[in-house]
């Protein structure tokens, strides 16, 4: 299976056609093989099954693909009881009694 793992600007060449200098590189992990590698949006596009398509639709589709993951990512560590806060573009996982106690923290108020 072929997972999106990162949309950068970052990497030396695409895997696929070995392209290098690209604005975008989308990174592929594929579960089967154990590897993560740069792709073009291109080639992204046609390693993910999604056809040929231009390199900005194929970026789109790839930032979609990429969202969904991180979707499910979150919803899976909520459901495991880590808990996913996201400030300034960061995420933090806190143990669900951590949260709690914040919680209490919080409803008592201020000097409590």
């Amino acid at each position: 299976m072929r997972i999106i793992e990162a949309i950068t600007d970052e990497g030396d060449c695409c895997s696929c056609c070995g392209r290098s200098n690209l604005k975008t590189y989308v990174w592929i992990l594929d579960t089967d093989m154990g590897t993560c590698e740069p792709y073009g949006t291109t080639c992204a596009a046609l390693a993910m099954g999604w056809g040929k398509m231009g390199p900005s639709k194929a970026k789109n589709a790839a930032q979609k693909a990429l969202d969904a993951s991180n979707e499910a990512k979150r919803e899976a560590d909520v459901k495991e009881g880590r808990v996913v806060l996201v400030h300034s573009d960061r995420e933090y996982y806190l143990p669900e009694d951590v949260v709690r106690l914040i919680g209490e923290r919080l409803a008592a108020g201020p000097g409590h």
